[in-house]
């Protein structure tokens, strides 16, 4: 079934704007800023818009079987300020930097899904469009540079910590912890490869969105549950991004996810020990600025 996010289409829009196609962990990490990759970038203009699609079977959520299709054609808008930026990483605002740490106020964000495609969760409440904000340290882990000398390999450590917001809903849905380690390779300026490794953990009140089932949802085949704060999934996550001319680039990934000794690996929603998230997407840019940005 195709999703075009009907009743999400307005906060979607908002996001494509303020920060570009590419949120959530499906499209892009945090990559170190500082330390431009290629010549090209070292002239990034101060702000670009465009238009960005994006193809993209999903999850529902960490442990379940289904999988949903989404279908995004929309606007999009980059700002490379020194401290507050909108760029293909999300929205963050730069608080404490240096060569080798930084902190900075991102913004996240993931579909939501209707229970009517989840056998296991008929009945029970949709579940919603999750924004995420909070803080995240990045620690960088040097650079190798590499012949030729328009290859460069890049390693980090993330660390965000961020409160979880129900946009369907209205509700506040706890705070998730994903640490991971990054690396990122660009090879003649054209080709970049981006591969994440990392952990989600997760308080009881976010547990509970994906694996808690009231007593008024309990029936035969769903025993009730009560869901319990710890590790929701180990995440393995790659992109492949090609930059077919200066104002076209084109995008791959794939996300492989396990709650393999995950804290409610034991709940009736959780169907499904092993998943995967996949999608091609593209952005155009029609506007520039004739001003560099920071990096």
């Amino acid at each position: 079934m195709t999703t075009f996010a009907r009743s999400k289409l307005a906060v979607l829009f908002a996001l494509a704007i303020a920060f570009g196609i590419q949120s959530h962990t499906v499209l892009a990490e945090e990559a170190p800023k500082n330390e431009p990759l290629d010549e090209a970038s070292q002239s990034r203009p101060l702000w670009e818009a465009g238009l960005a699609g994006l193809v993209i079977k999903q999850l529902a959520y960490p442990g379940s079987s289904v999988q949903t299709d989404n279908l995004l054609l929309l606007p999009y808008g980059i700002y490379r300020g020194p401290v507050v930026r909108a760029e293909r990483e999300g929205f963050s605002v730069r608080t404490i930097r240096n060569p080798r740490y930084e902190i900075n106020l991102g913004v996240a964000a993931a579909f939501g899904t209707d229970t009517a495609d989840i056998s296991v969760r008929e009945g029970m409440p949709d579940l919603g469009f999750l924004a995420e904000v909070g803080p995240m340290l990045i620690v960088r882990l040097g650079r190798i540079d590499s012949l030729p000398s328009t290859s460069k390999h890049n390693w980090s450590l993330q660390l965000p910590v961020r409160t979880v917001w129900d946009f369907t809903h209205l509700r506040y849905r706890g705070i998730s912890f994903e640490p991971r380690v990054v690396y990122r390779s660009n090879l003649a300026g054209k080709l970049d490869f981006l591969a994440t490794a990392g952990v989600l953990l997760g308080t009881r009140r976010l547990s509970e969105h994906f694996y808690s089932v009231d007593d008024k949802f309990a029936n035969d085949d769903r025993a009730a549950y009560e869901a319990s704060s710890g590790l929701i999934s180990s995440r393995i996550n790659l992109t492949l991004g090609y930059r077919v001319r200066p104002d076209l680039r084109l995008v791959t990934f794939w996300r492989g996810e396990s709650i393999s000794g995950a804290q409610n690996e034991d709940s009736p929603l959780a169907d499904a020990t092993n998943g995967w998230t996949a999608g091609v997407g593209f952005s155009w840019q029609v506007f520039k600025s004739l001003d560099a940005g920071s990096e």
